[in-house]
């Protein structure tokens, strides 16, 4: 069951990574910002450790109302998460 509300939830029209229009204004002025880490970890990302690499954060922005998702894009980085912070929350 939590399994697929996961799966339904990853792949729901209502977000911009994957409808490519705004849940707020329905604007379809999108664009993705990728996570990166600059200099002594700055950059939108998060922190799993002292000499890890962090994981980046990909940030959706609309255009025209600015409404943002953030979103960690790559399976490895959630279990690099899942890892550090534990096991999942009771649902």
């Amino acid at each position: 069951m939590a399994e697929a509300l996961r799966l339904a939830v990853m792949t729901d029209d209502r977000t911009m990574k994957y409808s490519h229009a705004c849940p707020k204004c329905h604007a379809s002025d999108i664009i993705r910002i990728p996570g990166h880490t600059g200099a002594y970890g700055s950059g939108n990302n998060i922190q799993v450790g002292q000499f890890t690499r962090p994981v980046p954060v990909a940030r959706y922005v609309c255009m025209n109302c600015g409404f943002v998702e953030e979103w960690v894009d790559a399976p490895q980085h959630l279990a690099k998460l899942r890892e550090k912070f534990g096991p999942r929350s009771p649902a």
